[in-house]
This record gives C-alpha cells, structure tokens and sequence, in this order.
C-alpha cells in the first residue's frame, strides 16, 4: 500500500514538473523578443501629422506595408518606445572642423549620450582620413568626458566612417533583444580620402535597415550655409533617417535632441514577403496609414537576398 502511495506520489510530481515545464515554454514563447530572421523584413517608421507632432496612438490595423506596390501582410507591431536603441555618434575631426566647429560637436555628443534610456546604449567614433573609437559601446557614463580630448586635422573618409559604424553595430549586436539602430554623422559631407564609394555605403546600410541621420555643417567660403551634398542626403533619407542642415552652431544641441526623440517614438513593423525571389533585386518599399493627416518615413526599399550559385553549400 505504501509503495502504491510512493508511486502515485511520484507520478504526480512528475506530470506536475511536466505541466510546469510546458507552461514556460509557452511563457517563453509568448515573451521572446522579436528576431529580423532571414526572410522577415524590418521598417523602423516615424509617423507625424502635418505640423510635426508624433502620433503615438496608432494601432497595427492602421498601416499597409507595400513592397514594389503590393500589399504585405504584417507579421509584426510594436509601438513607440518599446525598442531599446543601439546608436553610434560619428564626429567628423578633419581639418575643416578646426576652433569652435568641433568643440560644439563634441558638446552636443555628450548631450546626445544622457538623452538615452537605461536599456540604450552608444559608441562615439571619430574620422578623418581613419575612424577611431572614443568611446566603446559599454564605457560607463561618467567616462563620457574623452569626446572632448578629440583634436582637428586631416582629411576626411566619410563612406568609410559610415562602414566602420556599421561594422560597430555588427559586432554588438547580439540575439536576447532586439534593438533599433542607429548612426548619427557630422560632417560637411565632401568625402576626400575613403577607400569605398557612395554605391557600396549605400548598398550596406539598405542591407542592414540600420536608421542614418546626416548633420550637414556645408558652407561657403563667407560662412553661409549650403545645402547638403546629395550623397550625404540621399544616404540618410534612403536609411528612413533624414538629413539636417545646420545654419546655426548654436542650435547643434537641439538637434542631437531632436534626432533622439524622433528614434523613441518610432513603430517597428516587420513582414514577410510575398515574393520569394532570390535575385538580388532592389525592392521598394511605403507605408501608408490610415489617417489622412500623417506623414509617414521609413527606409526606400532592400536589397533582396541574391541567388545562392549552383552546387554551393
């Protein structure tokens, strides 16, 4: 009789340890973080109405994703804020950004480091005719004060910055969450020195969704802004991002601000496409909400995976 209670006994603990094992499973189903896995297209998108305030408000039921004008269906929504930022902060420090240029540019940096949440988190690198790393993505915070030891002179390797940058994020990324990220670049954007060209800048950052936003310090030869170079634009509008010229050095600190308040109140949407072509296409991309009042930015399209070669593993 006492073996029968012993055996029962067992039993029961072990359907329990059975059901309780289950149930994490599914919690753990239910709570992973999303992944961009090989077919899953990202769109990082900034939704505003007509005079520029966010729109916080919207549900998954109020965008249509388009690739090469086909509707897709959306495999994933999530709202402003709820994803962590990976950012890297690009100072240019040739000789064009000599004096005051680039101690202002150094001071907004630091600002834009304590505008980040407690999950974000950021790397400051500097280029000239080389890109070096100032600060690491895990420096603490009170180490922040080596931006303003950087110093001017040389040439400038723009294309190559942004790669180093891409790079940067790379090698951080890692799969417990999912992160937007992001490349923040100052620079009168006349490349001089890189060993890459615009085409395969431009072809890494559309393959890595990672957001762009160009600061263009342009001016002519009285001091007078420009606008942009087209190269330096079309990277970061292309990216979802948007490029910002600057007229006034007195106002750089507000726009680092503004360029982190616009990444925390950004949707993160992802779909599946519906062609399933290899071909190593260009394939645009819209959104379109429901709202009439909105206006709606994300990256111009991808590049989709290319064919893999005949007899390749």
């Amino acid at each position: 009789m006492g073996a029968l209670r012993h055996a029962k006994a067992a039993l029961t603990a072990s359907v329990l340890l059975l059901a309780a094992v289950s149930l994490l499973t599914v919690l753990h189903a239910q709570s992973a973080p999303f992944r961009s896995g090989v077919d899953l297209v990202p769109l990082d998108v900034c939704v505003t109405d007509r005079a520029g305030h966010y729109m916080p408000a919207l549900s998954r039921d109020d965008f249509i994703i388009y690739e090469n004008r086909v509707p897709q269906d959306l495999r994933f929504f999530s709202t402003e804020g709820e994803l962590p930022l990976s950012a890297v902060i690009l100072i240019d420090r040739s000789s064009s950004m000599t004096g005051d240029r680039l101690d202002r540019a150094k001071g907004a940096a630091t600002s834009f480091l304590k505008e980040l949440g407690p999950l974000d988190r950021a790397a400051v690198l500097a280029f000239n005719e080389t890109t070096s790393r100032i600060l690491p993505f895990s420096t603490p915070p009170e180490e922040s004060g080596r931006v303003g030891k950087l110093g001017a002179g040389g040439q400038t390797a723009l294309f190559d910055a942004v790669l180093v940058g891409l790079r940067e994020l790379a090698t951080h990324r890692s799969g417990e969450i999912e992160r937007r990220e992001a490349i923040v670049i100052l620079s009168d954007g006349e490349d001089s020195a890189s060993r890459n060209d615009f085409a395969e800048v431009h072809r890494e950052l559309q393959t890595t969704g990672v957001l762009l936003y160009s600061i263009s310090i342009r001016v002519d030869s009285r001091g007078k802004s420009l606008p942009p170079l087209h190269d330096f634009a079309q990277l970061a509008n292309d990216s979802g991002g948007r490029v910002v010229s600057l007229d006034d050095w007195t106002a750089l600190d507000q726009v680092y601000a503004d360029i982190a308040a616009e990444l925390r109140h950004m949707y993160r949407l992802a779909y599946v496409p519906r062609s399933t072509l290899n071909d190593g296409r260009w394939r645009t991309l819209a959104v379109r909400v429901s709202d009439s009042e909105a206006r709606v930015r994300t990256r111009a399209g991808y590049f989709a995976r290319r064919p893999v070669p005949h007899g390749a593993q």
